[in-house]
């Protein structure tokens, strides 16, 4: 894919027919598109496109959006690149919800997470009216909360709880599941590997009453998520339920 110079901005990306397709046919409000694999690599390779999400789905930049409004004129005629010659776009990548296997604490991890967050961002940008946009969640995450919430967690440093075979949870961290109550939030409970292991035979049963100490314990970290929510442009109420046990309800902001 080759440019053509501009002398009232960025060089103008060479288009395949394929390629002016996809970009002029992405989702006119979240810029989702629906195109070939090798067409999306390519787009991605000229910083038009990003891939996200579970999915691995591809999302038009705020430049990609930019070639979209003068697509028409944009000049094409260059073939199409082949799979194997098309650059791979970047790894898919799983939230970590808390109800999975435990994931890995290394450089690979976080460089991941980090990756998964800055294409997030870069999904509100380009979706959003204006600048101010970054700071609220995007349509594709209100559509997907429980995996944006779990983004933001882990983003921010907070370590996902996890579950063995039998669904006990075997570490310590956040959990993020759908509410039950409230349609429009998501739960965020702290839970304890220790208060799991005495109900092994009913993991799905609510946990005893904690104690005061592992109560406190419960209450700080509850705090952890519920600040790093809400710079990752989350409302955090923090609740608690008929047994006694401490939770937050996680609701989008709106820019």
């Amino acid at each position: 894919m080759s440019s053509t110079p501009s002398s009232s901005g960025p060089a103008t990306p060479r288009l395949s027919a394929a390629q002016r397709r996809a970009v002029n046919g992405a989702d006119p409000d979240t810029g989702e598109m629906d195109a070939a694999p090798a067409t999306c690599r390519a787009l991605v390779a000229a910083g038009l496109a990003v891939k996200y999400g579970q999915r691995g789905a591809h999302y038009l930049t705020r430049r990609g959006w930019q070639v979209r409004d003068g697509a028409d004129g944009a000049p094409g005629g260059t073939p199409e690149p082949t799979a194997e010659e098309a650059p791979p776009g970047p790894e898919v990548f799983a939230a970590a919800t808390g109800d999975g296997p435990r994931t890995s604490d290394t450089e690979g991890r976080r460089r991941a997470v980090a990756t998964a967050w800055a294409g997030l961002l870069e999904i509100r940008r380009v979706t959003g009216a204006d600048e101010a946009a970054v700071a609220a969640p995007a349509a594709w995450e209100r559509a997907r909360m429980v995996s944006a919430v779990a983004l933001a967690l882990e983003g921010a440093g907070i370590t996902p709880s996890a579950v063995d075979a039998s669904g006990r949870h075997v570490r310590d961290g956040y959990r993020v599941a759908e509410s039950s109550s409230q349609p429009h939030a998501v739960s965020v409970s702290w839970m304890s590997a220790q208060s799991a292991a005495g109900r092994a035979s009913a993991p799905t049963a609510p946990a005893p009453a904690p104690a005061a100490e592992a109560e406190g314990e419960v209450r700080r970290q509850l705090g952890r998520c519920a600040h790093a929510l809400e710079r990752a442009g989350w409302h955090a109420t923090e609740h608690t339920d008929r047994a006694g046990h401490r939770f937050l309800l996680a609701s989008p902001k709106h820019a």
